[in-house]
């Protein structure tokens, strides 16, 4: 456990928090697909990468605010990770698979939890189930499962809250 441990750590001195640009698009959208394809490979592909590129063009980053986790050793560090809100609604938190497990997702839900104090509710696709393990070692608690019917993917899925730090 301790060489997991120092590897977490030595990755993450390489991590930057940022606010999304739009330079970033292609980058998020490829984030956005690959963490789909490895976490949810049962999940119903609705929009093609195009589409999610355009998609985030003109509704994601005009109506969300968008936190970016950058990494790199050399070099340009690129997105490997972003989470999305608005208001008190997480809409949407990916992590690069080859990122994963390495502290960096901890660290971008921390990121959002201070950006909502009051707290924030999320779905979740029930079938994610280290997605919702993940939330749950995070303190995040299941409010209600749904059959999906109201999702684009027709998945059934699970909401979810984080209470937040403020009384």
């Amino acid at each position: 456990m301790r060489d997991r441990d120092s590897a977490s750590s030595l990755r993450l001195e390489h991590v930057v928090f940022t606010e999304a640009e739009v330079g970033d698009i292609d980058a998020l959208a490829g984030v956005f697909w690959r963490a789909r394809e490895v976490a949810m490979p049962w999940l119903a592909k609705t929009q093609t990468p195009i589409q999610t590129r355009a998609w985030m063009r003109t509704t994601l980053f005009r109506q969300s605010e968008i936190a970016v986790v950058r990494w790199g050793l050399t070099g340009p560090q690129k997105p490997v990770a972003f989470a999305a809100w608005k208001r008190d609604k997480l809409e949407h938190f990916y992590v690069h698979p080859e990122h994963q497990r390495q502290g960096i997702g901890q660290s971008l839900f921390a990121r959002v939890s201070r950006r909502m104090p009051a707290g924030f509710e999320f779905w979740v696709f029930q079938r994610n189930t280290a997605a919702r393990t993940f939330y749950e070692k995070l303190g995040c608690v299941l409010v209600r499962e749904t059959d999906g019917a109201s999702n684009l993917e027709r998945e059934p899925d699970a909401l979810y809250r984080w209470a937040g730090t403020v009384s």
